[in-house]
């Protein structure tokens, strides 16, 4: 019976619409956890360590100077401690969110794994969570094009009423050409000054030093900084895969023949696990976020479990 609904449960993930209104129905509560990120127009997210005049929960208490509002005096604290303090609030504000999607032909490759397409229905459902608390959203895809590195991106959004507006860019959106995380966060930043969150999916099939580099110019921005790993079943524990067979890049065509034992094959597994913790750990050291995620599991799994359990998303 398990086997059977976690079967329906990986069979529907596959065939997703990036727009299923049941799918918001079920997020409706969430929101992006905002820990670090600041916005310069007054919104609807709190901003701890951030305080202003007026508000719902209170964050400190100053002493009172000429000009203060005096409906914020705490007339408890005149009592107890004969001083005159005003409350201070939380500030809510407005929270640009970045979300940034890796587009290069490894994100479409093992086929079976579907990532790209995962990933294209991840993005939709957090720009959806991130409207839907009223802070603005761009996404943007990355990768190398005839003409060199491109980042197709769509406008700022402000409202969610404008979310069926990004229908036509993600579909519009293709994996091919070579990995441009570097060049593409550094030709995105160049063009947007935005502070607030930014979210990179992508599979990371690059050197250490491209998306540790990447990453790094991202907080360099001074924004929240989430790293979302997309990992496929198939390119994990390569399926059923072995014998004698020829390699493909499928970024730069370069081919290479190899004989895939059973002892290789564990060879890779090991090397694999062991990328994952090389990102995971320099994600943790540089305070950025960072989760796997799975195609398999599907958009709602990922949202409510991986994505909430690694601090990057909360309930309101």
């Amino acid at each position: 019976m398990l086997r059977d609904r976690l079967s329906l449960r990986r069979s529907a993930a596959i065939t997703e619409d990036p727009f299923d209104p049941g799918l918001f129905s079920m997020i409706d509560r969430m929101r992006l956890r905002i820990t670090r990120a600041y916005g310069a127009r007054a919104g609807e997210t709190p901003v701890r360590g951030l305080t202003q005049e007026s508000g719902i929960e209170i964050e400190s208490f100053k002493t009172y100077a000429p000009g203060d509002d005096i409906r914020y005096v705490d007339w408890n604290a005149v009592g107890r401690l004969d001083q005159l303090l005003t409350r201070r609030f939380v500030a809510e504000r407005e929270i640009p969110v970045h979300l940034l999607i890796d587009a290069s032909a490894s994100m479409a490759t093992p086929a079976a794994d579907r990532k790209f397409a995962f990933a294209v229905r991840l993005v939709a459902a957090l720009a959806y969570i991130a409207l839907n608390n009223n802070d603005p959203v761009r996404v943007a895809a990355l990768h190398h094009g005839p003409a060199g590195p491109q980042v197709m991106e769509s406008p700022m959004l402000h409202h969610h009423g404008r979310f069926l507006r990004l229908k036509p860019v993600l579909a519009d959106l293709a994996a091919s050409g070579r990995t441009a995380l570097l060049e593409g966060v550094t030709q995105y930043l160049g063009r947007h000054r935005e502070r607030g969150v930014a979210l990179l999916a992508s599979d990371f099939l690059v050197p250490a030093e491209v998306y540790e580099t990447a990453l790094s110019r991202l907080l360099a921005h001074r924004l929240q900084v989430h790293a979302i790993q997309v990992v496929g079943e198939e390119e994990r524990d390569l399926g059923r895969t072995g014998g004698r067979l020829r390699l493909r890049d499928v970024e730069t065509g370069a081919t290479r023949e190899i004989v895939l034992s059973a002892a290789q094959r564990r060879r890779y597994a090991a090397a694999f696990a062991e990328r994952i913790e090389k990102i995971r750990g320099f994600c943790h050291g540089a305070g950025i976020g960072h989760a796997v995620v799975c195609p398999r599991d599907g958009v709602e799994h990922c949202l409510t479990q991986i994505l909430s359990v690694s601090g990057m998303l909360r309930l309101r």
